[in-house]
Protein backbone atom coordinates (compact mmCIF):
# COMPACT_ATOMS: atom_id res chain seq x y z
CA UNK A 1 0.00 0.00 0.00
CA UNK A 2 1.53 3.40 -1.00
CA UNK A 3 1.63 5.84 1.92
CA UNK A 4 1.88 9.97 1.54
CA UNK A 5 2.71 12.03 4.06
CA UNK A 6 0.41 15.49 4.56
CA UNK A 7 2.44 18.06 6.06
CA UNK A 8 0.84 21.66 7.04
CA UNK A 9 0.92 23.30 4.22
CA UNK A 10 -1.14 20.47 2.72
CA UNK A 11 -3.79 20.86 4.96
CA UNK A 12 -4.09 24.41 5.22
CA UNK A 13 -4.29 24.37 1.43
CA UNK A 14 -7.00 21.87 1.80
CA UNK A 15 -9.05 23.67 4.27
CA UNK A 16 -8.91 27.80 3.10
CA UNK A 17 -10.14 28.38 -0.24
CA UNK A 18 -8.40 31.55 -0.71
CA UNK A 19 -5.19 29.64 -0.29
CA UNK A 20 -2.70 30.24 -3.35
CA UNK A 21 -2.34 26.27 -3.77
CA UNK A 22 -6.33 25.44 -2.72
CA UNK A 23 -6.54 23.96 -6.72
CA UNK A 24 -3.65 22.09 -6.72
CA UNK A 25 -4.15 20.53 -3.12
CA UNK A 26 -7.58 19.75 -4.05
CA UNK A 27 -6.45 17.67 -7.21
CA UNK A 28 -3.43 16.00 -5.43
CA UNK A 29 -5.63 14.93 -2.58
CA UNK A 30 -8.05 13.50 -5.35
CA UNK A 31 -5.65 11.50 -7.34
CA UNK A 32 -4.22 10.01 -3.55
CA UNK A 33 -7.86 9.06 -3.20
CA UNK A 34 -8.08 7.14 -6.74
CA UNK A 35 -5.32 5.55 -5.93
CA UNK A 36 -6.45 4.53 -2.24
CA UNK A 37 -3.11 5.59 -1.16
CA UNK A 38 -3.04 6.12 3.02
CA UNK A 39 -2.29 9.54 4.28
CA UNK A 40 -0.23 9.89 7.23
CA UNK A 41 0.20 12.93 9.65
CA UNK A 42 1.08 13.93 12.93
CA UNK A 43 -0.77 15.48 16.10
CA UNK A 44 1.51 17.98 15.92
CA UNK A 45 0.91 19.00 12.33
CA UNK A 46 -2.83 19.47 12.91
CA UNK A 47 -1.80 21.58 15.97
CA UNK A 48 0.47 23.95 13.21
CA UNK A 49 -2.74 24.08 11.15
CA UNK A 50 -5.07 24.74 13.78
CA UNK A 51 -2.64 27.49 15.15
CA UNK A 52 -2.15 29.16 11.15
CA UNK A 53 -6.11 28.90 10.95
CA UNK A 54 -6.69 30.21 14.14
CA UNK A 55 -8.80 34.04 12.62
CA UNK A 56 -12.23 34.40 13.54
CA UNK A 57 -13.39 34.00 10.06
CA UNK A 58 -11.89 30.33 9.41
CA UNK A 59 -11.66 28.75 13.08
CA UNK A 60 -15.03 27.22 13.24
CA UNK A 61 -14.33 25.82 9.68
CA UNK A 62 -10.89 24.41 10.72
CA UNK A 63 -11.82 22.76 14.19
CA UNK A 64 -14.42 21.10 12.20
CA UNK A 65 -12.23 19.78 9.26
CA UNK A 66 -9.49 18.59 11.77
CA UNK A 67 -12.52 16.87 13.68
CA UNK A 68 -13.51 15.15 10.67
CA UNK A 69 -10.00 14.10 9.93
CA UNK A 70 -9.80 11.78 13.24
CA UNK A 71 -12.60 9.24 12.06
CA UNK A 72 -11.09 9.67 8.46
CA UNK A 73 -10.47 6.01 7.22
CA UNK A 74 -7.48 5.98 5.58
CA UNK A 75 -5.63 8.00 7.18
CA UNK A 76 -3.45 7.60 9.93
CA UNK A 77 -2.61 10.54 12.96
CA UNK A 78 0.58 10.19 14.64
CA UNK A 79 0.89 11.45 17.94
CA UNK A 80 3.95 13.51 18.39
CA UNK A 81 5.66 11.74 21.51
CA UNK A 82 8.70 14.31 21.69
CA UNK A 83 5.39 16.58 22.64
CA UNK A 84 4.23 14.17 25.58
CA UNK A 85 7.85 14.21 26.58
CA UNK A 86 8.07 17.95 27.09
CA UNK A 87 4.57 18.07 28.76
CA UNK A 88 5.73 15.64 31.01
CA UNK A 89 8.86 17.40 32.11
CA UNK A 90 7.43 20.61 32.27
CA UNK A 91 5.51 18.88 35.10
CA UNK A 92 8.14 16.87 36.67
CA UNK A 93 8.33 17.27 40.44
CA UNK A 94 11.48 17.62 40.10
CA UNK A 95 11.45 20.80 38.14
Amino acid sequence: MTKAFVDTAAWIALINVDDAFYEQATRVRATLQKQKCYLVTTDFVLLEVADALVSPKIRSQTIRFINRLKNLVGLQIIPNLCLKAIALSIVSPEN
